[in-house]
């Protein structure tokens, strides 16, 4: 009787201690996950904060993935790496200084010329003004029968145009040092930094799965960003020869544009097609002529986003459109317009890097298509 009872308290005592252990491992499980969510707030506000430094940053490691491959086959000529690095990046300078002074002419007269538009584009517009000053007429009328009061008018006074302007120049330069000396220094010393970062690993073994995934994640990321950029640049070449066919003025400003907004997915293709409309009213005085420049330029940018590029990059590396979505929503609040322009190649990279490393498949499953 009494061993009977000394079992039953054994297992009471057992019953007791599971429980306990189980709620204090679940305990430890909403501890981790809370300290896990304050790491990722913690990163992404100090990525907001310091965006003037990490932009350039960032910018310079994609440029890298980019320009690695090109830098090793000039390695393959016996070229020394820091020379081999110095060539790439000089013909990428000279190469965007090139489409600078090429654009900067016809940008320079349209901006001359804006006044002169918005007068034209007012003219052209006023039927739908007139219909839009009747409703703020019926609706003043609503307020005063309802006696409500229209708000206090304040003046406020910002910073000058010129001095924004001057601001934002000095940062642009700022940025734009570090990056390419950044992208300098990764290119000439990028295999040897890898090397040693794996060389931190424990064992042989580690070194060589740390190895093997940076150089598979980096392989299919450069293969991405050059694919794209081929593509983009095809479509601003396409779309300057389409400007030029329908007569539109600048062509080439209009293909440069082009190029540049499509990495910015769905958003991109649409300002485009808004601002070729605009200019197309400006341009011509027949209604069908004009809607022919958007219309030809959706039909070229459609081509491009339902053939072209699932052809070429395939299925491995489509992502959700709503994460897409809410990558362009998310790096465009915290970055800015360049924000917007990186979104996809860095969720494009968070990808590769999950399917890539067996604990993030999971999260590379759930940015898929």
């Amino acid at each position: 009787m009494t061993s009977r009872d000394g079992g039953g308290t054994n297992d009471s005592a057992g019953k007791s201690a599971r429980v306990h252990h189980d709620a204090r491992s679940g305990d430890d499980r909403v501890r981790g996950w809370v300290l896990t969510a304050l790491f990722v707030l913690a990163v992404f506000y100090t990525l907001y904060l310091t965006r003037d430094l990490t932009l350039p940053i960032v910018l310079a490691l994609l440029l890298a993935l980019l320009l690695l491959p090109l830098v090793r086959w000039l390695r393959l000529l016996r070229l020394p790496a820091p020379v081999a690095a110095a060539l790439v990046v000089f013909a990428l300078l000279g190469g965007l200084a090139y489409i600078v002074l090429a654009l900067s002419e016809p940008a320079s007269a349209w901006l001359q010329k804006a006044p002169q538009i918005m007068g034209e584009l007012e003219r052209k517009l006023r039927p739908i003004k007139q219909k839009v000053e009747e409703v703020e007429k019926a609706a003043q009328q609503v307020e005063r029968a309802t006696g409500a009061e229209r708000g206090r008018t304040v003046e406020v006074r910002g910073t000058g145009l010129r001095d924004m302007v001057l601001a934002r120049i000095q940062q642009l330069l700022g940025g734009g040092l570090v990056m390419f000396f950044l992208l300098y220094f990764l290119l000439s010393t990028g295999d040897g930094l890898r090397a040693r970062l794996a060389s931190l690993a424990s064992s042989n073994e580690g070194r060589a799965n740390v190895l093997e995934i940076a150089h598979r994640v980096e392989r299919a990321i450069s293969s991405y960003l050059s694919t794209v950029t081929l593509i983009n640049a095809g479509l601003g070449l396409l779309t300057a020869l389409l400007m030029y066919l329908l007569g539109m003025p600048n062509p080439a400003l209009w293909g440069a544009l082009a190029a540049l907004l499509n990495f910015i997915p769905y958003i991109g293709a649409l300002t485009t097609t808004v601002v070729l409309a605009i200019v197309a009213m400006l341009t011509f005085d027949e209604l069908g002529r004009a809607l022919l420049v958007p219309g030809a330029f959706l039909i070229l940018t459609s081509l491009e986003g339902q053939v072209v590029t699932p052809l070429l990059l395939g299925k491995q590396l489509e992502l959700n459109p709503v994460v897409i979505f809410l990558g362009l929503i998310f790096w465009g609040w915290l970055w800015g317009v360049v924000g917007a322009l990186l979104a996809v190649p860095i969720l494009v990279a968070l990808k590769i890097a999950c399917d890539h490393v067996r604990l993030l498949q999971p999260l590379g499953h759930v940015l898929a298509r």
